[in-house]
């Protein structure tokens, strides 16, 4: 699921045009789906796990 805001713009920006005082939010949520009985996902081993025993 994502959502976008903002503020202090109108619904459609002309080019060139200069807009000052704006927001713009996108948020983005995500879950990973596929874990194992232990919590875990077949890549949580992969390169870059910081959690990683070495």
């Amino acid at each position: 699921m994502s959502r976008t805001g903002r503020a202090n713009l109108p619904l459609r920006v002309a080019p060139g045009q200069d807009y000052r005082e704006v927001t713009v939010e996108h948020h983005l949520a995500s879950r990973l789906t596929g874990a194992s009985g232990e919590g875990r996902v077949p890549d949580d081993d992969g390169p870059g796990d910081l959690n990683r025993a070495t």
